[in-house]
């Protein structure tokens, strides 16, 4: 089954599967945990999701629809990328995702001013997918343009178009610096010679007596990656090096995640777009820590008497 055959949900008809696997998990998750919940709610099996890239367009929907519920309040996140429910007690079958969608609209004004608006029976696609018209198919957004100096998470999908946009050579000297920010010692790319895969290596120490040496592979795509690959790049890496990574732009399936950790064989980290972009914070990298003012509405109050 590909995309043509495939119709991605739109924003509202994600809004309450995901408020609902959130209180399901107990009021909070990790944004890989809350995927998995609402992608099971969707029904959709592996097949589909593995087809054309849906697993990966519809996550990258999934991360707006978060946005979308933290601007009205329903949800809120960590510095450690864990949502959470601002009211654990809350009835998923009380939220108005009309309401909640239309509040995002006006935050976001120019979907409607960007656009040829439509006729009124087909508003309700219109706001879901129209804005998406002009974003690369990769990376779904609510609107137009996702500009990098905007509010909330808006930059976290700003950098993987950027990311998505280099060439493979150029992620691959990315990844090299990255680790290097990471403590990493030695980094080498070798990616160019096709060496069974491995793209780069390095040596993290551990303190000063102990270190490892650490193979890893760059995936630029947007694609998911499937427990084939891991083990394919487990063979590679067995016997050459302590530690093997995979970094990538993409997601990873359940198998492949399974297959990462499987009992008997060497453990490989992965590293997916969630995580990615959580390095680039941490290290502040390619990312540029603003500040700004809220203004006080409590204080002007005590002067309007």
């Amino acid at each position: 089954m590909g995309m043509s055959e495939f119709q991605l949900p739109r924003y509202t008809d994600l809004i309450i599967p995901t408020v609902t696997a959130l209180k399901e998990l107990g009021g909070s998750a990790t944004i890989h945990e809350l995927n998995a919940a609402v992608i099971r709610k969707l029904g959709l099996s592996e097949r589909e999701l593995s087809a054309d890239d849906v697993r990966t367009q519809l996550e990258l929907k999934l991360t707006w629809t978060r946005t979308i519920l933290k601007n009205s309040d329903i949800v809120s996140n960590s510095n450690r990328g864990v949502w959470a429910l601002r009211d654990p007690e809350i009835d998923p079958g009380s939220v108005d995702r009309e309401r909640i969608w239309l509040h995002h609209r006006e935050l976001y004004p120019s979907v409607t001013s960007r656009r040829q608006k439509a006729p009124a029976a087909q508003n309700e696609q219109a706001d879901g997918m129209a804005c998406e018209k002009s974003a690369p198919a990769s990376v779904p957004a609510p609107d137009e343009d996702v500009t990098e100096t905007r509010q909330d998470s808006d930059y976290e999908l700003a950098v993987l178009q950027r990311l998505l946009a280099l060439a493979p050579a150029g992620f691959e000297r990315f990844c090299q610096r990255l680790l290097r920010e990471a403590g990493f010692e030695q980094v080498d790319v070798t990616g160019r010679s096709h060496d069974g895969g491995i793209d780069g290596r390095g040596i993290l120490r551990i303190n000063p007596l102990v270190s490892i040496k650490v193979l890893f592979q760059c995936k630029r795509y947007s694609g998911s990656v499937g427990a084939r690959e891991v083990r394919d790049f487990r063979g590679s890496v067995h016997g050459r090096a302590d530690k093997g990574i995979i970094i990538t732009t993409g997601s990873f399936t359940d198998e492949a995640r399974k297959e990462a950790v499987r009992d008997g064989a060497l453990a490989i980290d992965l590293v997916d777009r969630e995580r990615l972009v959580e390095m680039l914070e941490h290290f502040e990298l390619g990312l540029t820590r603003i500040e700004t003012f809220q203004v006080d509405a409590a204080l002007f109050r005590e002067f309007e008497r």
